[in-house]
């Protein structure tokens, strides 16, 4: 679902391979960038074409823009006396990349060379298959964009914390970072009821400074429906065909681009104007 890339600063050569490279390094792609080592962009940059104009400078703000879409490591280290590729795989061998591209591919399981990297390539090919509804596949799929999470928000107008979407969104913040603050945004029950005795009989175990807030809608005036289930961070989302839980059989989920992300930020906030709140509570972490 979500596949994560280191890339050799000495492949960016050219603006034609820049803008090729950041198009494809997209959440809406499901490839997401590393950002390795730290001074990533800044090799970048001084790796393209000097004399540019106009362009460079185009390049640069690009860069700059990456923002929080960019992957960061953290407990990644790079020896300077070393070559980018060598600390790469070296990086590889804690946590593996679905690739690390190069200028001219080596004999190595997921090395490729840039030339070499098509739609069909397995290595860049997008996901394109039904998920298996079991929490396994499903934290393996997105664990790219939990594991330096800050923000996650759920929207899901059943989600109640029953036991499987515990064990679910547990999972999912094992490997998020220990300091994340969670939202989640459902709606009341038809029967009226308010939602806080459910979630505190069913606790959400969470990590360390985790925060877990929850906010039960109504729509507003706006006629907005609460009805699709998205799941994102910072780092990118995607949006379940059927409810955020596991289960029997497969489930079709689709990528988000970050442009639908920020739609989703806009309606669905603490200050949303698309629903009413009729409830909001935060749960802290399990002693």
């Amino acid at each position: 679902m979500f596949y994560e890339y280191a890339i050799d600063p000495a492949v960016f050569t050219s603006f034609e391979r820049f803008t090729r490279l950041l198009d494809a390094m997209e959440p809406g792609e499901g490839r997401l960038l590393n950002e390795y080592p730290s001074a990533w962009r800044t090799l970048v940059f001084e790796q393209l074409p000097k004399n540019a104009g106009t362009t460079r400078k185009r390049a640069e703000l690009r860069l700059k823009d990456l923002g929080t879409r960019i992957l960061r490591r953290r407990g990644a280290t790079f020896d300077a006396t070393q070559g980018w590729i060598s600390n790469a795989m070296a990086e590889n061998t804690r946590i593996p990349f679905k690739a690390v591209v190069v200028e001219c591919g080596q004999d190595k399981t997921n090395l490729v060379s840039y030339e070499d990297l098509d739609a069909a390539h397995p290595l860049w090919a997008k996901f394109a298959d039904f998920m298996p509804r079991d929490v396994d596949a499903i934290v393996k799929a997105t664990e790219p964009i939990f594991r330096d999470a800050r923000q996650i928000v759920l929207i899901d107008p059943y989600f109640y914390s029953l036991p499987d979407q515990r064990n679910l969104l547990e999972k999912l913040l094992a490997v998020a970072s220990v300091d994340a603050d969670v939202e989640i945004f459902c709606q009341e029950r038809k029967d009226r009821r308010l939602l806080s005795p459910g979630f505190h009989r069913w606790p959400i175990r969470l990590r360390e400074k985790q925060r877990l807030h929850v906010f039960v809608l109504r729509p507003s005036a706006t006629n907005k429906r609460l009805h699709n289930r998205y799941l994102y961070t910072e780092f990118g989302g995607l949006q379940f065909g059927d409810a955020i839980r596991v289960g029997d059989g497969v489930d079709s989920l689709s990528l988000l681009s970050m442009q639908k992300v920020q739609v989703l930020r806009e309606d669905y906030c603490k200050a949303t104007t698309a629903f009413r709140v009729v409830e909001k509570f935060t749960l802290p972490p399990i002693k």
